[in-house]
């Protein structure tokens, strides 16, 4: 019977001491987590006007623009970032869809390329649709190149009654070679007001 009792006593503590190390190790893995998701596209900021997102990647910078929220965001490109994305699209794509109302105040540099070869790259920013204004402010500059003759080509693409608002001395470039042609701004049917 004693022994009995001791074995008992021995599956208990190991069942015990095993719990125990799992609880440790989930613990452990909390900071680990939090970290990954700020790496993964998170930002700094909380979105208002005297507290915008900060982005310093391309990723950051098209999460927070095609972010679906119903109020105002703010996304901020901070002075002496620089965003450089070469990008593969599928037919016709754009590289970010804005929705809903956007402020992008861009003090640094943001340059997207669409790969030769690849398909074309419509633009670097769409927006579309009654709902949709972007804000581009700031004294950057936002550089689009280029990849396909049939594309729009241009920094900003609007469509069906989408607004666009550009003020402050932020410079849009769309790049060309001896088959593409570039431009700042295409309208088709929206509210572009510079």
């Amino acid at each position: 019977v004693w022994i009995q009792n001791r074995e008992r006593d021995d599956v208990m503590r190991k069942r015990i001491l095993s719990i125990l190390l799992c609880l440790v190790m989930v613990v452990g893995l909390f900071p680990t987590m939090a970290f990954a998701a700020d790496a993964s596209g998170a930002t700094t900021g909380n979105g208002t006007k005297s507290d915008p997102y900060i982005v310093t990647t391309f990723e950051e910078l098209k999460a927070a623009l095609e972010k679906d929220a119903m109020e105002m965001q703010y996304i901020k490109v901070p002075s002496g970032t620089k965003i450089n994305k070469l990008l593969k699209p599928e037919t016709y794509s754009t590289a970010i869809a804005a929705t809903r109302q956007k402020t992008l105040i861009v003090d640094g540099s943001i340059t997207v390329a669409g790969a030769v070869g690849s398909q074309v790259l419509d633009s670097l920013f769409t927006i579309n649709g009654n709902s949709a204004c972007l804000n581009i402010k700031g004294n950057g500059t936002l550089t689009f190149s280029a990849n396909g003759s049939n594309g729009s080509n241009a920094v900003v693409h609007v469509e069906n009654n989408a607004t666009l608002n550009v003020s402050g001395g932020v410079t849009l470039s769309g790049k060309f070679n001896a088959a593409v042609y570039g431009m700042a701004v295409y309208n088709r049917g929206g509210t572009v007001n510079i």
